[in-house]
């Protein structure tokens, strides 16, 4: 299955790519400034820093503290992993919740209940993004055919969120209410057991440590603003100045590609900042280095998570003495 979701993407790139002169492309690709890849790798990691604040307050309401250099290892590892999965914004987190356990020693439970909060929380502040882009785009008579069927997608991701938090900040079951309807089997059980400690834990971060929560919102929030500025300064170093409504437009249209079932996006996301760039009468071509750009420093962050992930991993597979060695050092 994967690998047709992965041929539909490579079709998406073709049709992409067949819509520049790969000539113009190359020759503003070679114009686009040094210091401009080096500033935006500083905001993508300033950006990954305080995602994983945000992990790190999370955690913390749970369980003891946990080093922040771990956990900025572990957010990169996950992301690395995710570019590898059918939807970018979910796919690493069962490497963040096995490395939790075993370098932070994090228990289960708690590790899940993290990760799932941390994950809510970033797709709140996107979906957030998202309904301000598409509100904004549709205010300017922007219409992209499809327009009907992302309003009843919106409004559909809106009734789950609104449903989950305010069932979890009342301390009622969301995750869980599915198990009465389920027959009463061993196998059922013991992952009902599992799931009502991570729900407990996750309805006592919402409901009990709001400090913690209004903390995690505002660096979600914070995180969204940075990828505005990422695809802002993109843009700028070609030339091309955006008032704050056209950036969130450009960043919020293209970023719906995440949610498609295409590995890192891979096809789909080139095609969508063709298109949006064609509605501001802007070349294609512009549209197609931005996205390479953009590609080359989320590829460079790919291969450190795969390093970083490889280094983590390979303590699981030491012996005793080695990993005793290892953690002293």
């Amino acid at each position: 299955m994967l690998l047709i979701f992965l041929i539909v993407g490579i079709l998406f790139f073709a049709l992409a790519l067949w819509q520049v002169d790969m000539e113009k492309t190359l020759q503003i690709f070679q114009d686009f400034p040094i210091f401009g890849y080096v500033i935006l790798f500083l905001v993508f990691m300033i950006n990954i820093l305080i995602l994983s604040i945000r992990w790190k307050v999370i955690i913390g309401a749970n369980f003891k503290e946990t080093k922040l250099k771990n956990i900025v290892n572990f957010k990169i590892a996950g992301f690395a992993l995710s570019y590898a999965t059918p939807t970018v914004l979910i796919g690493g987190e069962p490497l963040r919740i096995l490395f939790l356990k075993e370098v932070e020693k994090v228990p289960l439970s708690t590790g899940t209940s993290s990760v799932l909060i941390d994950k809510i929380l970033e797709i709140t502040a996107f979906f957030i993004m998202v309904c301000c882009g598409v509100f904004f785009a549709l205010k300017n008579q922007i219409n992209f055919g499809w327009s009907l069927a992302m309003e009843i997608f919106l409004f559909f991701v809106f009734f789950l969120l609104l449903a989950f938090f305010v069932a979890t900040i009342r301390g009622k079951k969301f995750f869980t209410f599915i198990f009465d309807f389920l027959p009463e089997k061993k196998i059922f059980k013991k992952v009902e057991s599992y799931l009502k400690k991570v729900e407990q834990e996750m309805i006592y971060f919402f409901g009990k440590k709001t400090k913690r929560f209004l903390l995690s919102i505002a660096l979600s929030l914070l995180g969204v603003s940075l990828i505005m500025l990422e695809n802002f300064l993109a843009l700028y170093f070609l030339g091309i100045n955006l008032n704050f409504v056209q950036v969130l437009i450009f960043t919020a249209i293209p970023g719906l590609t995440f949610l498609m079932p295409i590995p890192g996006a891979f096809g789909a996301y080139e095609l969508s900042r063709n298109s949006i760039f064609s509605v501001f009468a802007l070349s294609p071509e512009l549209a197609m280095t931005s996205s390479i750009i953009i590609r080359m420093r989320d590829l460079c962050f790919v291969l450190l998570g795969i390093l970083l992930a490889s280094r983590y991993g390979m303590r699981f597979f030491m012996p005793n003495r080695a990993k005793k060695a290892a953690a002293k050092k």
